[in-house]
């Protein structure tokens, strides 16, 4: 069975979502840690480093990353 990161868009979509709901910058009370302990953690189970993870990823610039590599073992007609 193949593998693909569809699970892990659809759960880091749904934490970033939770996240702006209840995130306020300057305030303490509403921090990232806050809102973990308060809001994600129940929900999802998941440690903080994690969740750090999740509002931080970026679906675009992962497909970049993997679209761009170059194969190296790939032979060449043109070089």
């Amino acid at each position: 069975m193949a593998y693909n990161k569809m699970g892990y868009e659809i759960r880091a979509e749904n934490i970033k979502a939770m996240t702006a709901l209840y995130y306020e910058p300057e305030n303490q009370s509403k921090c990232y840690r806050q809102v973990w302990r308060s809001h994600i953690y129940p929900h999802w189970g998941i440690g903080y480093k994690s969740f750090l993870n999740y509002i931080h990823y970026d679906k675009d610039s992962d497909s970049r990353k993997r679209n761009n590599r170059e194969d190296k073992r790939q032979l060449k007609i043109f070089d």
